[in-house]
C-alpha cells in the first residue's frame, strides 16, 4: 500500500509540469529505478501470484491509475485470478485492474472477479479462512495454466472415465439384451464394444486433458480422436465379429448337393451386381491381394470362361474346392446376407461401414453432452479434492445415471439404423 501512495504522490507532482506520455515514463523510471528485477517478488500484492516481470510492471502501471485505492488483500485476491487466465484474457485483466473496486466498472474481468469474492463470502458467511482457503482451491481449478491441483485432478478423471465407462457400458447392454440368445455373437459383440470403450475412453481422456484448451474444444478434439480411431470399425468389424462370412462359407457348401447350383451362383452374382460401390472396391482388392486375377461378376459379362478353366455360367459342384471359386461365392453370398438383413435407414453396404456411419452421426449429436458431462465431472473431482470419497460418490452418480440412459439410447438407435 506504501508502494502506491508513493507512486501517485510521484505521479500528481510530475503531471504539474509535464505531459501524460512523459508522466508514465517518469514513473516507469521511478520504478525501474526503485525495484530491482530481483525484490520484485517481495511486494506483498505478488507473493504466491504466478506472473512473469512484465506482467507484473503492467499491474503496477494500472494500478497507478486508480482513483479509489483498493486494499493490498482485494489487489492480490484479484491478481491471483488473472493469473489463471490465458495469456491473452490475463494481460487485458491486469490492464483493467485500474476499476478494482470503483463506482464504474467496465471490465469483464473486474465484473467475474467481483460476483465471484461475493459468492465465496456468502458460501462461507465471511469466514476469511475458509474463504481464502477454497479461493486458492477454486483458482487452481480453473485455471487454464497446469498446476499441481488440477493436474491431480486430471489424473484422476482419466481414471474415473474409464473405469466407469467401462462398468455402465457392460452393465447396459447385458441389460438391453438380456432377452436375446447368449450365443458367440452376442459375446464376440460384447467383447468388441468393450474393448472399444476401453480404448476410446483412454484416447478421449487424453484429448481432454489438455488444461489450456475451453471445454468445446475438448469436446470437438475428443470426438475427432474418436472418429480416428473408429475407422477400426471398417477395417475389423466385419473380420472379429460379424458371423456372416461364417454363413456365406456354410451357405457356399450347401451349394455342392443343390440341384439348382448353377441358378444360385447366378442368383448370387446378380445379388452382388446390385451391391454398393465400397463393398466392391473392398472385395475386388481382397481378391487382387489373393492373386485372384477374375472379377467377381465375370459370369454377368459375357465372358464364361476364365483364365483358370472355371465356366462361371456353368459351374460345378467340384468348382466350389477350388479356393479362387470360393472366395469370390463366399463374398456374393456374404452381400446377399447383408442385403437380407440391413437397415432401411443406414445402408452402405458394409456392416463395419454403416457401424461407422452411424457412430459419426450419433457421437456428434452427443458433443454437448459429453462437453457437460467432462465439464461436471471434472469439477466435482477437482473441487472435491478436500474430501475425495465424497467427490468420487458424487461423480458416480452423475456419470452412471447419464451412462445408463445414455447406453440404452445408443442401444435402441443403434438398432433400429442399422440393425446391429
Amino acid at each position: 500500500m506504501k508502494l502506491l501512495v508513493t507512486i501517485s504522490s510521484l505521479l500528481l507532482l510530475i503531471s504539474i509540469e509535464i505531459s501524460a506520455n512523459d508522466c508514465t515514463n517518469a514513473m516507469k523510471g521511478f520504478l525501474t529505478d526503485n525495484i530491482s528485477k530481483n525484490n520484485i517478488e517481495q511486494i506483498d500484492i505478488f507473493k504466491d501470484v504466478d506472473l512473469t516481470n512484465s506482467e507484473k510492471w503492467l499491474a503496477l502501471e494500472s494500478l497507478s491509475r486508480q482513483k479509489n485505492k483498493a486494499t493490498d488483500e482485494r489487489v492480490h485476491n484479484y491478481l491471483q485470478y488473472a493469473s489463471t487466465l490465458r495469456e491473452k484474457e490475463r494481460i487485458q485483466a491486469l490492464s483493467d485492474i485500474d476499476q478494482l473496486d470503483q463506482k464504474e466498472i467496465n471490465s469483464k474481468h473486474v465484473q467475474r472477479f467481483t460476483k465471484l469474492e461475493k459468492k465465496f463470502s456468502e458460501k462461507f458467511a465471511n469466514n476469511v479462512n475458509e474463504i481464502s482457503s477454497y479461493r486458492n482451491l477454486y483458482n487452481s481449478c480453473h485455471s487454464y495454466r497446469p498446476n499441481t491441483v488440477n493436474s491431480e485432478a486430471v489424473s484422476s478423471f482419466k481414471k474415473f472415465n474409464m473405469a466407469l465407462s467401462l462398468g455402465t457400458f457392460a452393465a447396459s447392454y447385458s441389460y438391453y439384451n438380456m432377452d436375446k440368445e447368449k450365443d458367440q455373437e452376442w459375446f464376440l459383440k460384447l467383447g468388441y464394444d468393450l474393448a472399444n470403450t476401453i480404448i476410446f475412453s483412454y484416447f478421449g481422456s487424453k484429448a481432454q486433458s489438455n488444461i489450456e484448451d475451453s471445454q468445446i474444444t475438448r469436446g470437438i478434439k475428443s470426438y475427432l480422436v474418436a472418429r480416428v480411431l473408429g475407422l477400426e470399425d471398417v477395417a475389423f468389424y466385419n473380420s472379429l465379429v460379424s458371423t456372416d462370412n461364417k454363413k456365406a462359407e456354410e451357405r457356399i457348401n450347401q451349394l455342392k448337393n443343390d440341384p439348382e447350383i448353377g441358378n444360385k451362383v447366378k442368383d448370387l452374382l446378380n445379388t452382388y451386381e446390385k451391391s454398393g460401390v465400397y463393398r466392391k472396391f473392398r472385395d475386388n482388392l481382397i481378391l487382387e491381394l489373393k492373386h485372384v486375377k477374375h472379377t467377381i461378376t465375370l459370369g454377368l459379362n459375357g465372358n464364361s470362361m476364365d483364365t483358370s478353366g472355371v465356366d462361371w455360367n456353368n459351374i460345378r459342384p467340384e468348382d466350389l474346392d477350388r479356393n479362387e471359386v470360393k472366395d469370390v461365392l463366399v463374398m456374393a453370398a456374404m452381400a446377399e446376407i447383408y442385403q437380407a438383413s440391413k437397415s432401411e435407414y443406414i445402408a452402405t453396404s458394409d456392416k463395419g461401414l454403416d457401424r461407422y456411419a452411424f457412430n459419426s452421426i450419433y457421437y456428434f449429436a452427443q458433443i454437448p453432452r459429453n462437453i457437460v458431462q467432462s465439464y461436471l465431472t471434472f469439477e466435482i473431482l477437482c473441487m472435491g479434492q478436500k474430501n475425495p470419497k465424497l467427490a468420487f460418490f458424487k461423480a458416480f452418480l452423475l456419470n452412471t445415471s447419464i451412462g445408463v440412459l445414455n447406453n440404452q439410447l445408443l442401444f435402441s438407435t443403434r438398432d433400429k439404423l442399422i440393425n446391429q
